[in-house]
């Protein structure tokens, strides 16, 4: 004869259980007794989490014991490359930063490609297509030809379009500025700059600035032999540049402030008839012109200031160039008096 359970010999967790039961078979399966004790699905995922556990354990160990049996086996030596790698990007990310993200400005991405600081007459006619610093601004410059005719004529071009990209860091993103150029001779990169609203906002006299694009801020006021003296800090694309003396009409700029005394009194000094002379860099620094000044002159009438010319060739640049020379008034009547043109 079996054994029947009666209702009153079973436990209250044996008569939930039996419920569950009743309920469905899913039911029975999340069964849980209680008294912190799982149900049936909850030991069945422990115990697949432990298979699953020890099969990755075994699995490594094998990888360990048998390097070949890995799908990619990094040696010692390329672990090695791999850390020179990451040290070079380290290297140009800090150099990068250190330049103030130049290549980043303008490629969107970290790179390596040096950096020129240049002068405004540095650089030469033409597309550059590399990136130079003036100032505290970045810039590349670039050109797109065309070929008319249809193309028929292969080694006919044309330059459709100069432009002049400026680029710095601003709260932590590229900001960039990008104007066309009429062509790449003279002061094109002066006149970009002042197209680009970078800088040339200061009311100084333009003796002084000898372009719009740079501004000037007045440091000292004193006398020179009971003459009223002036000393300006002329700065470009927001970083300074050099200094200005000013005093009884002429003007002297040079980057020491220390020589800028001398040089205004070698500068004032009366020069003998140079008629018929060769007109040169050494000639017009023997009247006391100083070298930014020679400089920015050879850059606005398109000359080499290396070059040789004669009085009456640049009597005649003069006159060309007579309403963009009004800062020269004075040295262009000392070069006249002097050369007797």
């Amino acid at each position: 004869m079996g054994y029947i359970m009666t209702e009153q010999k079973l436990t209250k967790v044996e008569r939930e259980y039996l419920e569950a039961r009743q309920r469905g078979i899913k039911a029975a399966l999340a069964f849980d007794p209680g008294h912190g004790r799982p149900g049936i699905r909850a030991v069945r995922e422990a115990q697949q989490a432990l298979a699953e556990r020890a099969e990755e354990f075994h699995k490594r160990t094998l990888d360990n014991m048998y390097p070949e049996r890995r799908k990619i086996y990094i040696s010692r030596e390329s672990r090695y490359a791999q850390h020179v790698l990451f040290l070079n990007e380290i290297k140009k990310w800090k150099q990068e930063s250190d330049w103030g993200y130049p290549n980043y400005i303008f490629s969107g991405k970290y790179g390596n490609e040096p950096i020129t600081v240049v002068f405004p007459d540095d650089i030469g006619p033409g597309p550059s297509y590399q990136t130079y610093r003036i100032g505290n601004w970045f810039f590349r410059t670039e050109e797109d030809l065309e070929y008319p005719y249809g193309g028929r004529f292969k080694n006919y071009s044309r330059v459709a379009e100069r432009r002049v990209i400026f680029g710095q860091m601003r709260d932590g993103q590229p900001h960039t500025i990008t104007v066309t150029a009429k062509s790449w001779r003279g002061n094109w990169l002066l006149n970009a700059l002042v197209d680009a609203g970078i800088g040339g906002k200061s009311t100084a006299p333009m003796n002084v600035r000898l372009h719009r694009a740079y501004d000037a801020e007045l440091i000292k006021e004193y006398t020179i032999d009971g003459k009223p003296a002036k000393v300006w800090r002329r700065s470009l694309a927001g970083k300074k540049w050099d200094y200005c003396l000013v005093c009884g009409g002429m003007t002297y700029h040079d980057t020491n402030p220390e020589e800028l005394q001398p040089g205004w009194r070698k500068k004032q000094q009366e020069k003998k008839n140079r008629s018929g002379q060769p007109v040169t860099f050494a000639a017009a620094r023997d009247l006391g012109f100083c070298e930014t000044g020679i400089r920015q002159f050879c850059v606005t009438v398109g000359i080499d200031p290396a070059g040789t010319y004669t009085a009456r060739e640049i009597k005649e640049l003069i006159t060309e160039y007579h309403g963009q020379l009004d800062q020269f008034a004075r040295e262009i009547r000392i070069f006249r008096r002097a050369f007797g043109v």
